[in-house]
């Protein structure tokens, strides 16, 4: 089928634009067949009129592509399927936040206690060798209360690698050193996922804000590293990219707050990490899950390597908003006034457009004027208000007309500001609208122009010029032709706020939702990787799953019928009291019986966790862990080829413990490295126990001259 057949399906002069639909109207994902080569791919595209947009790095076969303006997503969706090259189409699924607003108030910290985490923190509170991804809107970089602990990539940091504009480590991103924005924003090559709405950090907070550090507050697991990823404008293909981002990275826990229809390119991703335990919330439309799976991935997916959490509240409750499922919904946690990390910003506006424009938005040019105008079925129904450049019709031809701020915005002392609005247009040919900024109300700079058709979108412009300087004006303008019409430009949501450099202390909020009660099971998750860390996914996931704390209020509603308990987790529910233990006798005497188990042959190999870091160059160290004692011996080799042994170490670990080991390489693989600059190798350590049972556990590690 052709472009043009295609939109010929969905183009109709006039006819009114649809409410938003739960994809991106102009993407889709496609998965080709791993025998089809690129030719074959190129030619399938071509029929449907398709480019490339974006391909995950080293997975053959996963790519999103670009749709011609008019075509209909399900109907190219089939054309591609129809392909024998093609393995599946479907949809680049919106992700949409499962946040529930509400304003900034200070409290204490009562989920940490509902759920016994200082208990669990007499155990550990945590350790850096912990990853957690966050898979969200981004993670405020310079907040003080989570800087610390914040991942960064070792392959791309020192030594200038940061921003040399070089992939580094070979993983198909360039300067990824302190993790990725999927969304697009910015580059292809986006490396900064700093957070410009905030509920990413909230959520990040709640996993792993730095605990006893004298300031804010503490997250669940007071060390860890938080890997920011960016992936709310990016759709299901961003998250499946960063599922994969991830696990290449050798993550083991991540969080994501959001549910969208069934997106099989998550699910591949997931499928392909089988190392990764993936939290996600279960939504806040009160509803059954159970009958409302449609809407709800990957809440509702049967991989092992999901959970699925709602939110429950001071009373341990079910919270009001909270959905719930016995099949699909694993277990509750808190989600209602939960205090965390807010963005260090200042809001120096935001209008909502709810009440008159007087006194704050100054109009002008020829053509109609702009004002406010109440809901339109036609648009997306979220927003109640909209400011609109011709309310009552559509605009008129041959016209400039603009609305901008009546009172100019200091943005002295201030950084890192941004301008960001929704935004829906209708333009005819040749019409056009434009946002522009000036300091100083005669020289006007254009941010961003717009023409055609947009259903919505976010718009974020950031004003780094114009900070530092004492009279910000912005404004929107439209500027038509006298051919054609539309129903023109609805603006909603307008909002200018900065991040300040100082710190003053306030930059923390309570929120509600299951997008906060889903990081206390990543953050629990995090602490039982720091005290166990051979743990498997399943063993991982069972520990949290099998050890909740049972409430009444959600039996029957998640699978489990508990609450998460951070300290049973770690260790197991307490003991039963004694005189459930014990047998009452005659005469107010107690036997207390006790079992003795069956001495049976040790065949269990130790479990070991293996932590590489390059030392000097030419040299690799090691720190094995194992949960009882062991013989070590370790060997680095090439990854590829016939894989020759480098160099090796041995040692003896007497109890369970940590053992250091350091490889030395062989002179002539220090001497290749010298003249290579890079060798990418694979580190394999051996332990065997007393009884001769033996494990081997393999890392990957890149050298450097």
């Amino acid at each position: 089928m052709t472009a043009g057949a295609l939109a010929a399906l969905t183009a109709s002069a006039g006819a009114p634009a649809q409410a938003a639909a739960p994809y991106h109207g102009d993407e889709l994902v496609v998965r080709f067949r791993a025998a089809a080569d690129a030719e074959e791919r190129s030619r399938v595209r071509a029929r449907v009129g398709a480019s490339v947009e974006r391909a995950v790095p080293r997975r053959r076969g996963f790519q999103l592509v670009d749709l011609p303006r008019g075509t209909s997503v399900r109907e190219a969706q089939a054309a591609f399927e129809r392909a024998p090259e093609v393995l599946y189409a479907e949809p680049n699924f919106r992700v949409v936040p499962d946040s529930v607003p509400n304003d900034p108030m200070f409290g204490d910290q009562w989920d940490m206690e509902r759920m016994d985490v200082p208990e669990a923190w007499d155990v550990t509170t945590g350790s850096r060798d912990v990853v957690v991804a966050v898979l969200d809107s981004g993670v405020a970089i310079g907040h003080p209360d989570i800087r610390d602990n914040l991942w960064t990539n070792d392959g791309e940091t020192g030594s200038g690698r940061e921003t040399n504009r070089l992939d580094d480590d070979g993983n198909g991103y360039v300067d990824d050193w302190r993790g990725w924005d999927f969304d697009g924003y910015g580059p292809p090559d986006e490396n900064d996922p700093d957070d410009f709405n905030g509920h990413g950090t909230h959520a990040a907070g709640v996993v792993g804000a730095v605990g006893d550090n004298s300031i804010g507050i503490s997250g669940v697991s007071r060390r860890v590293r938080i890997m920011p990823l960016a992936t709310w404008s990016a759709g299901s293909f961003g998250v499946a990219e960063a599922v994969t981002y991830a696990a290449r990275e050798g993550v083991r826990v991540a969080n994501g707050s959001f549910g969208i229809p069934y997106a099989k390119v998550i699910e591949d991703a997931l499928a392909a990490a089988p190392d990764l335990l993936l939290s996600v919330s279960a939504g806040n439309q009160a509803w059954d899950v159970e009958q409302h799976k449609e809407g709800r991935y990957p809440c509702v997916s049967t991989l092992p390597n999901v959970i699925c959490v709602a939110a429950t509240d001071h009373a341990d409750d079910l919270a009001g908003f909270s959905n719930w499922g016995s099949e699909s919904v694993d277990l509750g946690a808190p989600g209602v006034a939960v205090r965390t990390l807010g963005l260090p910003r200042r809001n120096l506006l935001y209008d909502e457009f709810e009440g008159p424009l007087d006194g704050r938005w100054a109009r002008g040019g020829a053509g109609s004027a702009w004002d406010r105008t109440a809901a339109d079925p036609d648009w997306p129904a979220p927003w109640s208000g909209w400011l609109h450049d011709s309310p009552g019709g559509p605009y008129a031809p041959n016209s400039d007309t603009w609305i901008g701020n009546a009172t100019p915005f200091d943005l002295t002392g201030h950084s890192g500001c941004l301008l960001s609005y929704t935004v829906g247009h209708e333009l005819g040919a040749g019409d056009q609208f434009l946002v522009e900024a000036s300091d100083d109300g005669a020289t006007w700079s254009t941010l961003e122009t717009g023409s055609g058709v947009d259903e919505w979108r976010f718009g974020r412009l950031q004003l780094g010029a114009f900070e530092g300087q004492p009279g910000l004006r912005f404004r929107v303008r439209l500027f038509t032709d006298g051919a054609g019409q539309g129903r023109g430009v609805r603006l909603d949501d307008v909002q200018l706020w900065c991040r300040s450099a100082p710190f003053r202390g306030d930059e923390y909020v309570s929120v509600d939702g299951t997008s906060f009660a889903a990081p206390h099971v990543a953050g629990t998750a995090a602490l039982l990787l720091a005290h166990r860390p051979w743990l498997s996914r399943d063993a991982l996931r069972a520990a949290i799953l099998e050890n909740v704390e049972p409430l009444p209020s959600l039996a029957g509603r998640t699978v489990t019928g508990g609450r998460l308990n951070a300290r049973w987790a770690l260790t197991g529910p307490p003991p039963p009291s004694e005189e459930a233990a014990s047998t009452q006798q005659p005469g107010g005497e107690e036997a207390i019986v006790t079992e003795v188990p069956p001495t049976l042959p040790d065949r269990r190999a130790p479990a070991c966790s293996v932590r590489v870091r390059p030392a000097r160059p030419g040299t690799v160290r090691l720190a094995v862990r194992c949960d009882e004692g062991a013989r070590l011996r370790a060997r680095v080799s090439l990854r590829r080829g016939a894989r020759p042994v480098m160099g090796s170490a041995s040692g003896t670990l007497r109890s369970s413990g940590t053992r250091s080991l350091r490889v030395r390489l062989a002179p002539r693989w220090q001497r290749r490295l010298r003249s290579s600059g890079v060798l990418r190798a694979a580190v394999r350590v051996r332990a065997t126990d007393a009884a001769r049972n033996a494990r081997t556990v393999v890392r990957r590690v890149t050298l450097r001259r």
